[in-house]
């Protein structure tokens, strides 16, 4: 899960990094959006959106590695959860490299296992 040493070990720290922030960022708006509508309310709803915005921006700049280890594993765990709380944003449409990054990453047994299923 955490290389030992040199560049692997700060790149998967990085991503892990990254992918917190992101986390971080869309639990907040989640909050808040739960809450009654102001003025404030809608500022800060904004500002996460925009944290949101320059994370994913970020990983398409470049994208995880495939390889199961603390960053990629964080960084597909914090792209599930935007689909799950945000199913309406589009974020794959602009930023083609992390949606392949997130596909291909999907496909590995142990998080595919963890994909929320339809209750229908």
């Amino acid at each position: 899960m955490f290389p030992e040493h040199g560049g692997a070990r700060w790149l998967a720290l990085r991503y892990q990094a990254l992918a917190d922030g992101l986390m971080e960022a869309a639990v907040l708006r989640r909050g808040e959006e739960n809450r009654p509508r102001d003025e404030a309310r809608a500022r800060v709803i904004g500002q996460q959106q925009s944290h949101i915005a320059r994370g994913l921006d970020a990983l398409e700049h470049e994208p995880p590695h495939r390889l199961l280890d603390i960053g990629s594993i964080s960084a597909a765990c914090a792209l599930g959860y935007l689909d799950l709380r945000f199913p309406g944003d589009e974020w794959r449409t602009s930023r083609p490299k992390l949606a392949e990054f997130f596909a291909a990453l999907m496909q590995e047994p142990a998080l595919a296992r963890t994909v929320p299923q339809d209750p229908a």
